[in-house]
């Protein structure tokens, strides 16, 4: 279940944050050049869809977060041995 949100958080952050960006009436890059948008400008509904992008971004850093400390907690505190599964370079050669 979790591995199905992470999936779909690392696709709809990005696609969210595009979609949000296009809503404004023009797209800056480095103040070089616009791209014209590809949707008609509307900037209540873009604000709403950049929230949306951030509050997921947050939820996926999250995530993340308590992906790291459970591996560090198994490693420093039940001294189990997965954090060092996981790292190739220092883990032990897999059974195959």
């Amino acid at each position: 279940m979790l591995k199905f949100v992470v999936r779909r958080l690392l696709l709809l952050v990005p696609i969210l944050g595009w979609y949000g960006v296009q809503l404004y009436p023009a797209l800056d890059v480095f103040d070089l050049f616009s791209l014209p948008a590809v949707v008609a400008p509307d900037n209540a509904a873009s604000g709403r869809v950049l929230q949306v992008h951030a509050l997921s971004a947050f939820a996926l850093l999250f995530l993340i977060a308590m992906h790291v400390s459970a591996a560090l907690y198994h490693h420093f505190i039940r001294k189990d041995g997965v954090l060092i599964r996981m790292l190739p370079k220092l883990g032990a050669p897999a059974d195959r």
